[in-house]
């Protein structure tokens, strides 16, 4: 467990009124960001994906030419995404003038906590498949169902799959959250309250999600603007990044490998037909979040209680 942060140590949100930086540095680094993201995704779809194409075409078919295939449009995309990390770790120092663990944990817990995001994960999880226990019975009694189903997809090519994007989608999730609850949430502090600061990345990083996820209906906005507030309430309350980042981990990946709501064509364990958000997904959300706050920080699982 890390040392906590001494005594006037500011909070996890309050990092850049401390620092005394300043608001109009945030719009520019959030222009240098989507402009980086840009070239990244451009760079990996017009290069990287070409090249993994032609490497599958050219391989003796097998598993090897199997899984490469399978990470064409997938690995190039989360990379784009993970080529933030390295950006924020130049542009704080750069414009800001302040350190990349800024954007970790206020004061003497700048180490990563890879216990508290491997806990988080694994809350997380686990509540979403209480939830999916509870939730399918009652809906099939009700005839609203959806129609899940297993894929039949081979234990080795879908475990060759995870091996290879688990650790890309740590570094795509952990990117996200060191920008929208991390960089953003901080540059909005400086001129809001806590509640209301959390509001503007929340937006932003449900606009990010609407290309991916415009099969998912109308509520699929509200559903990701919630899930952005309750990531900063989350890392408030942490008073570090690694929880949120642990939570979303575990949301990519289930999407991506459990269900393959992400991208539908690729491996997966199951999938389901019908991939509309309707408003049992948000009461069911809501249940699952406010457990999570009530396990991993009332009960102490997520952040450990000092003596």
């Amino acid at each position: 467990m890390l040392p906590p942060a001494g005594p006037g140590t500011p909070g996890y949100a309050d990092m850049a009124v401390a620092a005394g930086d300043r608001f109009w540095r945030y719009p520019v680094g959030l222009l240098l960001a989507v402009l980086w993201l840009l070239a990244a995704t451009a760079v990996m779809l017009l290069l990287l994906d070409p090249a993994l194409h032609r490497l599958a075409e050219s391989m003796t078919p097998g598993t090897a030419a199997t899984l490469v295939g399978d990470l064409t449009g997938v690995l190039p995309l989360l990379l784009s995404l993970g080529t933030l990390v390295p950006f924020l770790a130049v542009v704080l120092p750069w414009l800001h003038r302040r350190p990349f663990r800024d954007l970790i944990a206020p004061g003497a817990r700048r180490g990563l906590d890879w216990g508290m995001a491997g806990r988080s994960a694994l809350l997380w999880v686990g509540l979403a498949v209480a939830e999916s226990l509870v939730r399918m019975p009652l809906e099939t009694a009700l005839g609203t169902q959806d129609a899940l189903g297993l894929t039949g997809v081979e234990p080795l090519r879908l475990a060759l799959y995870a091996a290879v994007l688990l650790p890309v989608i740590l570094l795509q999730v952990s990117a996200e959250e060191l920008l929208f609850r991390g960089y953003l949430f901080q540059g909005t502090r400086l001129l809001l309250r806590p509640l209301w600061a959390a509001l503007p990345p929340a937006l932003l990083f449900a606009l990010g999600h609407l290309g991916a996820d415009a099969q998912h209906g109308l509520l699929a906005y509200p559903l990701f603007v919630v899930l952005g507030l309750f990531l900063a309430a989350v890392t408030v309350v942490a008073d570090r990044i690694e929880a949120a980042v642990g939570i979303h981990f575990a949301q990519n990946t289930m999407a991506i490998l459990l269900v393959g709501s992400i991208a539908p064509d690729k491996p997966a364990l199951a999938q389901t037909a019908d991939l509309t958000i309707g408003w049992p997904d948000l009461v069911s959300l809501a249940v699952v979040m406010a457990a999570y706050l009530f396990i991993g920080f009332r009960l102490g699982w997520v952040r450990k209680r000092r003596a």
